[in-house]
C-alpha cells in the first residue's frame, strides 16, 4: 500500500469525513493510503514532526504545484539545518 498526501486549499473542517470522501473517490482503484491536508495543517504537521508529512515532502513526487512546495521544502530544509535525520524514524539529533 502506498501512502498518499494530498494538499488542498478548501477541505472539509472534521479530517475523518474528508478522509472517507477522498477514498471513496479512490473506490477500489488504487491501493493507498489517503492523508489530507489544509496548507496551516501540512505546515504545522512539518513543524511536529509528523512521520507522514515528513516523508511526503522528503521522498513524494509533487503532481501539482501552485508555488507552495517552495514554502514547504524551506521548511523541510530548515528542520534539516536543525538537525532532522531520518534512520528508523525521523528525530532531531541535540547538539
Amino acid at each position: 500500500m502506498t501512502l498518499t498526501s494530498l494538499l488542498f486549499d478548501r477541505l472539509d473542517k472534521n479530517p475523518l469525513k474528508r478522509t472517507k470522501q477522498l477514498y471513496a473517490l479512490n473506490g477500489d482503484f488504487l491501493s493507498v493510503d489517503i492523508i489530507a491536508y489544509t496548507r496551516e495543517e501540512f505546515l504545522k504537521a512539518l513543524k511536529n514532526l509528523s512521520p507522514p508529512a515528513l516523508d511526503a515532502i522528503s521522498y513524494g513526487n509533487v503532481l501539482y504545484d501552485d508555488g507552495f512546495y517552495k514554502i514547504d521544502k524551506e521548511k523541510f530544509e530548515e528542520l534539516k539545518r536543525k538537525g532532522l535525520r531520518n534512520g528508523k524514524y525521523w528525530m532531531i539529533n541535540s547538539y
